[in-house]
């Protein structure tokens, strides 16, 4: 009798440590769908990025912007991934702002300006660029003009 009194201890004890490390986990991570919520925001992320080099590309090739990410993309030497939101299907804004200067913007479902380990969003642009607030945020962006110059050879 003594050891079943001990074995459901042991038993209750250790469903109990299971609880709390889930309820810890969820604390510190976040549940499934705020996780999930957080891997399509950093899609969002990749494909900006992929578009803010792609017209860099075009920039030093052309010395300017394009009309349209559409134009962009129908470039021979340039690939983007996406030009659409990975949920709503709808393409990126993107609105030039000056001679080497443009908005693209996305609809975020997260607020990442907290997260101090967003390392991988980090990029070029600076160590902050890509943080955003949930809901529609546009990143004002620069051509980085060096970007595709070429490298003198030395000898």
């Amino acid at each position: 009798m003594k050891n079943i009194n001990i074995r459901t201890i042991i038993a209750g004890v250790a469903s109990l440590a299971v609880i709390v490390v889930a309820i810890i986990g969820f604390f510190l991570s976040g549940t499934p769908q705020e996780q999930r919520l957080k891997l399509t925001d950093e899609q969002r992320i990749t494909d900006l990025q992929n578009i803010t080099s792609a017209m860099d590309q075009y920039w030093y090739d052309k010395r300017a912007l394009p009309p349209d990410l559409e134009t962009l993309a129908k470039q021979r030497n340039i690939y983007i991934s996406s030009l659409t939101d990975p949920t709503s299907g709808e393409a990126y804004a993107y609105t030039q702002t000056g001679a080497s200067m443009y908005d693209i913007c996305a609809a975020f479902d997260t607020d990442n300006e907290q997260d101090i380990k967003n390392v991988a969003n980090l990029g070029a642009q600076g160590e902050a660029f890509w943080l955003h607030p949930a809901g529609l945020f546009c990143f004002n962006v620069a051509i980085q003009k060096d970007r595709f110059a070429p490298v003198p050879l030395t000898d």
